[in-house]
C-alpha cells in the first residue's frame, strides 16, 4: 500500500468516527431533552407516592406562630399541591424514647387523604407500623387536635408510645392546618377568640398561648374531676398570656356558643367571668395553680391545689395511660438559695389492677427525698422502680412543679 492510500484510508476511518461521535451526540442531545428529569420533577415523583395527585404548587414559608406546639410537636416543611392539598412534614413527640416524623396529607376539604413515616429519632419499633395503618389509621377524618389514639384503637399493642408520638405528629400537622392554613373547623382558636372578648378592652394587646387542650384529662376515675368540672361540663382549654396587666391564666369550661370562661390574674384574682360560671366553679379554679412542666422531653401537667409555710398538695396528671393522676403531699425546705424536697407522701394513687406496685411507687417518691430543680432531671430511673414508668413521670411532674414553683416564691420574695 502506498503511503497515499494509506493516509487516504485513515483520513477516512477518523471522518467515519468523527461522524459517528457527532450523530451520537445529536442523539444524546435528544434523548437527554427527552428523558430529563427537573429536580421539581423528582419532587413531586417523591410526593406522588405518599399521594398520587400532588403537583407542586410552589413554596410555602412555614409560619414560625404555629411551627411548634408544646403538646403536639413542630412542623418541619409544608408542601402545597395544585389540587389544593398541602403535604405536611410534621414531628409528633412523646414517643417511647423520642420522637416520629410523618408526612401528612390533608386535602383543600380539610380530611386527612394519607399519611406514612418518613424518620424517627429514638425509635425503635417503626417497622410494626405498615400499610394497614397507613391507609387506615386517620384516613378519612378531619383534621383535629383531639385524636385519642386509644379510643380510635389507633395503636399496636407493645408500641403504645410509637402510636401515641405518630398521633401527635398528626395532631401537630393538623394544629398547623386550622391556624395557619384555615383548613377546617378550630375550636381551640373559637376558644381563645371568646376569651379574649371577654376580657375586653385592657387586655386586647394581649397574645394568648397557643390553646392546650385538657379535655382528656377528665373521666370518672379521675380524681380531680371534682376539680375540672361542673355539673356536667368539664374542662375544654387552658390558656396563659402576660401583658401590661399581669400575667393571667384563663379556663374555659363546656362547648362553643355554651361557654363557661374563668380569667384569673398571677395571683390568683378573678380578672373576668362569664355570667354562667359559678361561684363555686370558679373558687376550684383559681385555689390553686395549673402548671406545665417537661419530664423526659413530653409535655406533662400539675395542679397545686395548697402550699402551707412550704407543704404542698400537687398532683400529676396525664391525659392518656393509666393510671391516671398520683396526689401528693410534698414538703420543701430552703437549701442554698433554692428549694430542696424533705418528704413526699402519696396522698391518692393511680393504682389499678396490673399497674405497678405500691412498692415501687414508694420506692420511686423515696428516691426524690433531696431533690432539688437541678437535680431532679433523671433521678428516676428503671433501676429505682421498675415496672413504673407512667408513674414515676407523674410523680416526678408533681414534684418538679413543686419546685419550681418555691423557687419562683423565693425569687419574688428576695
Amino acid at each position: 500500500m502506498t503511503k497515499s492510500n494509506f493516509f487516504l484510508e485513515a483520513v477516512q476511518t477518523i471522518s467515519v468516527l468523527v461522524i459517528i461521535c457527532l450523530v451520537c451526540g445529536a442523539l444524546l442531545a435528544v434523548c437527554n431533552q427527552l428523558l430529563y428529569v427537573s429536580d421539581a420533577e423528582k419532587f413531586d415523583r417523591a410526593m406522588q407516592k405518599i399521594y398520587p395527585d400532588f403537583v407542586s404548587d410552589g413554596d410555602h414559608k412555614v409560619d414560625p406562630a404555629f411551627q411548634s406546639n408544646s403538646m403536639y410537636g413542630n412542623i418541619k416543611a409544608v408542601y402545597p399541591s395544585k389540587d389544593g392539598a398541602y403535604v405536611i412534614e410534621a414531628v409528633g413527640i412523646g414517643g417511647y424514647k423520642g420522637t416520629v416524623t410523618l408526612y401528612v396529607v390533608v386535602g383543600g376539604d380539610a380530611i386527612i387523604k394519607a399519611w406514612t413515616i418518613k424518620e424517627s429519632q429514638g425509635e425503635t419499633l417503626l417497622s410494626n407500623f405498615s400499610d394497614k395503618q397507613y391507609k387506615s389509621w386517620y384516613v378519612g377524618k378531619e383534621i383535629s387536635t383531639d385524636f385519642d389514639y386509644k379510643t380510635e384503637n389507633f395503636y399496636i399493642a407493645g408500641t403504645t408510645m410509637t402510636s401515641n408520638a405518630i398521633a401527635n405528629a398528626v395532631k401537630m400537622a393538623s394544629y398547623y392546618c386550622m391556624n395557619a392554613l384555615g383548613l377546617g373547623e378550630n375550636p381551640e382558636l373559637e376558644a381563645k377568640t371568646a376569651t379574649l372578648a371577654l376580657l375586653g378592652d385592657a387586655y386586647s394587646a394581649y397574645e394568648l398561648s397557643a390553646p392546650i387542650a385538657l379535655t382528656a384529662m377528665v373521666d370518672a376515675s379521675n380524681s380531680l374531676a371534682s376539680v375540672w368540672s361542673t355539673a356536667d361540663n368539664s374542662i375544654a382549654y387552658y390558656f396563659t398570656g402576660t401583658g401590661d396587666n399581669g400575667d393571667i391564666q384563663a379556663f374555659v369550661y363546656g362547648e362553643k356558643d355554651n361557654y363557661t370562661i374563668v380569667v384569673t390574674s398571677g395571683n390568683g384574682e378573678v380578672v373576668a367571668k362569664t355570667d354562667n360560671a359559678s361561684d363555686d366553679l370558679v373558687a376550684k379554679v383559681t385555689a390553686g395553680k395549673l402548671v406545665q412542666v417537661a419530664v423526659n422531653n413530653k409535655a406533662m401537667f400539675a395542679y397545686i391545689s395548697a402550699n402551707e409555710q412550704g407543704v404542698y398538695t400537687v398532683a400529676g396528671i396525664k391525659t392518656t395511660e393509666l393510671p391516671k393522676t398520683y396526689v401528693l403531699t410534698v414538703t420543701v425546705s430552703e437549701a442554698n438559695g433554692a428549694g430542696v424536697v424533705d418528704s413526699i407522701s402519696i396522698v391518692t394513687s393511680g393504682y389499678i389492677p396490673g399497674g405497678p406496685s405500691q412498692d415501687n411507687t414508694d420506692k420511686l417518691a423515696t428516691s426524690l427525698v433531696g431533690a432539688t430543680s437541678a437535680t431532679i432531671d433523671g433521678i428516676y430511673t428503671g433501676e429505682v422502680a421498675s415496672g413504673a414508668t407512667q408513674s414515676g413521670n407523674l410523680i416526678t411532674t408533681a414534684v418538679k412543679a413543686v419546685l419550681a414553683d418555691f423557687d419562683s416564691n423565693l425569687a419574688n420574695n428576695g
